[in-house]
């Protein structure tokens, strides 16, 4: 096991780890049972986004590091609102925010493009 990120009380509280690690080494079933919810989880998301947002909705959006975007993270920021939108992550997003929030503030209007990406970066 690399890294377990929750408390364990009791043994049981490894119970599902153990299941997903043996599930992981059968291989095929693995691969089956990843399918099937991604499957789910782009079908939930069309239903909430619709079909064409879904497909499109992050097609020519201008990164961070492009000066049309003027050092805004606009691709992150869709990013969680489809997460917040689809699958009502509210916290996981707002966590995600806030560290985009950090690099705005640094942000100078006073230098150009350029100078602002180097200092972010």
């Amino acid at each position: 096991m690399h890294t377990v990120s929750v408390g364990l009380a009791r043994s049981s509280d490894l119970d599902e780890v153990i299941e997903a690690a043996r599930i992981y080494a059968e291989g095929k079933k693995a691969d089956e049972l990843v399918k099937a919810a991604s499957d789910k989880l782009d079908q939930v998301a069309i239903d909430k986004l619709g079909k064409e947002w879904f497909e499109k909705g992050l097609l020519n959006i201008p990164s961070f590091y492009e000066p049309s975007s003027d050092g805004m993270a606009i691709g992150h920021m869709l990013w969680l609102h489809n997460c917040l939108t689809a699958y009502g992550l509210h916290e996981f997003s707002s966590n995600r925010y806030s560290m985009i929030e950090g690099c705005s503030k640094k942000w100078s209007k006073s230098k150009s493009f350029e100078e602002n990406k180097k200092k972010n970066l």
